[in-house]
């Protein structure tokens, strides 16, 4: 399926709709491509958006077992600045998802962001903290996945944000990555964007802050096998991969 690269999460964007679609068409293919020798991920263009799509795409290759037992650990915590304009662009991300039919997990984590910075601004804090309970202190599992063949994950220099955050959990589950150095980031993360006086001029602004996060600041993701030649040539990155 050929779409405009991205994960964009606002539902009425273009990586939303293909995105739906591209998941569903997965989950109708799926036996199929967990028998295949070889996937290819390609994130040729994504500059990122929202990590979710990642992860239903690791939920439907992997199978959810696997993705539990080895989804890496992600950062200590996640500090939100809570000011009244960062909060309201986290409330307008929320009624985008309700009057939409958005992603029920979006959803809830939209409605506990706003309760936890709504909070952390009532009791005078610098910060909402949202600490990782969930992969914290997770003892070992062990699991089988359905996937037969090889997972690679093709990168470009544009690859950024979610985009990165795709390559650390589909690198975890198993996944080469093949293709171009990613780009890099930083710790401050999830812009909005600040009109300023200047008509038609925006400073975008960092709303949270990673704290322990094991992919450092400015730190990109490095392909174990690197394509020297034209990366806008689809048939000869196929026959390359191929080659692999």
């Amino acid at each position: 399926m050929d779409f405009d690269p991205g994960f964009n999460g606002n539902t009425q964007s273009d990586d939303f709709k293909a995105l739906t679609q591209l998941i569903a068409q997965m989950q109708s293919d799926q036996a199929r491509l967990q028998a295949a020798p070889r996937v290819v991920l390609d994130l040729r263009g994504n500059g990122g958006g929202a990590s979710r799509w990642s992860y239903e795409m690791a939920r439907l290759l992997w199978g959810e077992d696997w993705l539990k037992a080895h989804e890496p650990k992600g950062a200590d915590a996640t500090e939100w600045r809570p000011s009244e304009a960062n909060i309201a662009a986290i409330e307008a991300f929320l009624k985008d998802q309700r009057d939409n039919n958005g992603s029920p997990e979006a959803i809830a984590w939209a409605e506990r962001a706003i309760a936890g910075m709504r909070g952390a601004r009532a009791g005078g804090l610098t910060y909402w903290r949202d600490a990782d309970d969930e992969t914290a202190g997770r003892p070992a599992m062990t699991a089988t996945t359905p996937l037969k063949g090889r997972v690679f994950v093709l990168t470009d220099t544009t690859c950024g944000s979610a985009c990165l955050d795709a390559v650390d959990l589909w690198k975890a589950l198993g996944a080469v990555q093949v293709g171009r150095e990613t780009s890099a980031d930083t710790l401050y993360m999830e812009l909005r964007e600040q009109p300023l006086t200047t008509p038609g001029v925006f400073i975008a602004i960092p709303m949270k802050v990673y704290r322990g996060r094991p992919r450092g600041n400015n730190e990109p993701q490095r392909p174990a096998h690197a394509f020297e030649g034209d990366m806008s040539d689809d048939a000869a990155l196929l026959t390359w991969i191929k080659g692999l």
